[in-house]
C-alpha cells in the first residue's frame, strides 16, 4: 500500500501546482488618455482606433469580483477612405500595427523564467446571432541569444456565448521541455484573426486571471523605473537613461519576430547601445534584474 499511495500524493502535488495572479489581473487599474483608458500592464488597440473615435477595451463596472471588469467589443473602423474590423484584444505582449496593410503582430510578455500549466479566469460573452467566439490564448518560450525564437508551449480555448459569469481554464500543452523566460496572455473578443473575416458587435468580458505554475512564485508586476528611450525612431545609437541605478540590471532587445538580438548591461544611470548592423524597423525591449521585470517598450530603427 505504501508504495502505490506515495507515488499518488507526489503526483496530485505536481498537478495541483502553484496558484497566482498576473499583473493587473482584476482589471482594477486603468490609465487614462485623450479620450480612452487602458487597463495598465496591458496593451490594447485603443490608441490606434481612438484615432476614429471608436474603444474596443473599456472599464466596466459589470465586475465578477471587485469594482471593474474589461470590456473587449469587435467593432467597425472607418479612417477616411480606409475600412476595417477591429477585435477588442488585451496582451502582456507588445501590440504593432502596419497602417498601410492592415497587419498586425505581438512581440515580447512577461518575463517569467517558469513554467506555466494553465490560465483560469472569469467571462461573461455576447456574440452576434451565435456565430462567433472569444478567443483565450496563452504561450511560453525563450529567446536563445543569436537564435530563433523556441516556443515551449501553446493554450488556446475558446470562449462561448453566456449571460452570467462563468469560469474557463485554458491548460498549456507543452511542446518541449525546455525553460522557458518568457509568458504571454491574449484575449480577444472573436475567434479569428483575419480582419476581414471578423463579425461586428462581439462582446466579451473578462475578469480575475491567475496562472499555475509547477514549482514557484514569482514577482509578475512590473516594477516600472523611470526611463527615458531616445532618440526614437532611432539610426545608429540608442540610450537608456533612468534616475535609479541598480546592480546587475540588464537590457534585453528582440527583432519583431521576437528573436533576442542583444543584451547589455545597464547597470548606471544611462547605456548606449550600438545598433550598428541591425536592418530597419519595429524593435522591442526589457529592463530587468533577476526575476524582476522593470520596464519594457518598443522602438523603431530607421
Amino acid at each position: 500500500m505504501k508504495k502505490i499511495t506515495f507515488p499518488l500524493i507526489f503526483l496530485a502535488m505536481t498537478l495541483t501546482g502553484i496558484t497566482q495572479t498576473l499583473p493587473n489581473y482584476s482589471f482594477e487599474d486603468w490609465t487614462p488618455f485623450t479620450n480612452y483608458e487602458d487597463p495598465d500592464s496591458w496593451n490594447t488597440p485603443n490608441l490606434l482606433t481612438s484615432l476614429a473615435q471608436i474603444i474596443v477595451v473599456e472599464k466596466s463596472d459589470d465586475a465578477y469580483d471587485g469594482n471593474y471588469s474589461a470590456k473587449l467589443m469587435t467593432q467597425k473602423i472607418e479612417i477616411g477612405t480606409i475600412s476595417y474590423t477591429a477585435p477588442g484584444l488585451v496582451t502582456y505582449a507588445d501590440f504593432s500595427v502596419n497602417t498601410e496593410t492592415l497587419e498586425y503582430g505581438f512581440s515580447g510578455g512577461l518575463y517569467l523564467p517558469e513554467s506555466v500549466s494553465s490560465l483560469s479566469g472569469w467571462y461573461k460573452y455576447s456574440s452576434i446571432d451565435g456565430n462567433d467566439s472569444a478567443t483565450a490564448l496563452i504561450y511560453m518560450f525563450r529567446h536563445p541569444e543569436g537564435e530563433d525564437i523556441d516556443t515551449i508551449g501553446v493554450g488556446v480555448k475558446f470562449l462561448h456565448d453566456t449571460d452570467e459569469w462563468t469560469s474557463f481554464t485554458v491548460p498549456m500543452q507543452s511542446l518541449n521541455f525546455h525553460l522557458p523566460d518568457t509568458f504571454n496572455v491574449l484575449l480577444m473578443s472573436t475567434a479569428t484573426f483575419v480582419i476581414d473575416s471578423m463579425p461586428t458587435g462581439s462582446v466579451l468580458k473578462v475578469d480575475d486571471l491567475t496562472i499555475t505554475t509547477n514549482t514557484g512564485i514569482f514577482n509578475l508586476n512590473i516594477k516600472n523605473i523611470t526611463l527615458n528611450v531616445f532618440p526614437n525612431p532611432a539610426t545608429d545609437r540608442i540610450a537608456f537613461e533612468t534616475n535609479e541605478p541598480e546592480k546587475e540590471r540588464k537590457i534585453n532587445i528582440f527583432n519583431a519576430s521576437g528573436q533576442l538580438i542583444k543584451q547589455v548591461n545597464f547597470n548606471g544611470r544611462r547605456s548606449q547601445v550600438n545598433l550598428n548592423g541591425l536592418s530597419a524597423g519595429n524593435y522591442s525591449y526589457r529592463v530587468f534584474a533577476g526575476r524582476q521585470l522593470y520596464n519594457s517598450g518598443t522602438f523603431i530603427i530607421k
